[in-house]
């Protein structure tokens, strides 16, 4: 069963997702997408006086998807640094999360996220929330499947 753009990707219970996203209004975007969607979501956040906010920012993901027990996971590619175009500090920290898998969004192309296998799926921030959804629902799909 896949769920038509706009529809909830899951009709038996409400799945639960970490957003990981450096940027808080994007992070808001997918908040508001994924709420919409019929989701249970938890933020990785913290504090903007932190020194070192990308070691904080993996620190309550991991405590959160851990906590929360998590199913799946939206990282941001680029946690660290969206200016550098070797960041993929997001593909590293998706490697460590205990979900069954997710979402790695992106504004570049990379083959970083060949290297997460079929777990996680890449979805560029400029292809819209359809994509996002269609992609969500295809894990949702494969959860179900494993239950």
């Amino acid at each position: 069963m896949t769920a038509r753009f706009g529809e909830p990707a899951q009709k038996h219970r409400l799945y639960c997702v970490l957003v990981v996203e450096n940027d808080p209004q994007q992070c808001a975007d997918h908040v508001a997408y994924l709420e919409g969607w019929g989701y249970q979501v938890c933020v990785a956040e913290v504090d903007l006086g932190v020194e070192d906010r990308y070691a904080a920012l993996c620190q309550n993901a991991l405590g959160l998807a851990a906590a929360q027990q998590c199913d799946l996971a939206m990282v941001d590619l680029r946690l660290q640094s969206d200016i550098n175009p070797a960041d993929e500090t997001g593909v590293a920290l998706a490697q460590t999360l205990p979900v069954a898998g997710g979402v790695i969004l992106s504004a570049y192309a990379t083959p970083a996220c060949d290297r997460l296998g079929e777990r996680w799926v890449c979805v560029g921030k400029q292809d819209g929330p359809e994509k996002l959804h269609a992609a969500l629902a295809g894990l949702v799909a494969r959860l179900l499947q494993s239950d």
